[in-house]
């Protein structure tokens, strides 16, 4: 009697079973258990992920209760303060300031940053004269860093890579721990391999 073995398991064929058949069977059980697998760890996961945010504001409530509010207001009294804000307007007064500013910065950023990128990626020369001090700005703390690491949304560099990628591209990254710099590590290198 000849076996097939698949993975871990082993598949004797029975008379009138066709042998491929039987291992298709034996493929299509093991990818429902691993599907079975992942759906339970990603609900596992989610559970620690809530559990984590109940512990941390549950105890943000209890320390911020019992110290001095201007100091540090606990979450309920930032929601309600919030709630109370935006219902009487005021802070869509504080708000447009801000956005004024973001916009004003936006529009900067595109009418510089796009054409010196855009230099920085076709002359060498341009390049060696300023990307010394993309990567000292690249060095410095972003505000944004940790919302798009917590939405798993990563940068990378793909800047002087072998391959027909893109000079930097978005990706997403299930580990959101893994934020990296562009051009600043040599993890960023390896990521576009």
């Amino acid at each position: 009697m000849v076996q097939t073995s698949v993975g871990d398991a082993t598949v004797s064929p029975t008379p009138g079973i066709d042998p491929s058949a039987a291992r298709a069977a034996v493929i299509d059980r093991s990818r429902a258990v691993a599907a079975a697998r992942r759906r339970r760890e990603e609900g596992f996961r989610w559970f620690v992920r809530l559990l984590s945010l109940a512990v941390v504001l549950g105890v943000w409530e209890l320390y911020g209760r019992s110290v001095n509010k201007a100091l540090f207001a606990p979450p309920s009294a930032v929601v309600s303060a919030g709630f109370e804000m935006t219902r009487s307007g005021e802070l869509w007064s504080y708000l447009r300031g801000s956005l004024v500013v973001l916009a004003y910065g936006f529009g900067i950023a595109l009418v510089l940053g796009i054409p010196l990128g855009v230099a920085i990626a076709r002359s060498r020369i341009v390049d060696y004269a300023l990307n010394w001090y993309v990567d000292a700005f690249n060095s410095t703390p972003n505000p944004f860093a940790p919302a798009s690491a917590s939405s798993g949304l990563t940068w990378s560099s793909h800047r002087r890579c072998p391959t027909s990628r893109p000079a930097s591209a978005w990706r997403w990254d299930e580990r959101w721990w893994a934020w990296s710099w562009p051009s600043s590590s040599p993890r960023s290198q390896a990521s576009a391999t």
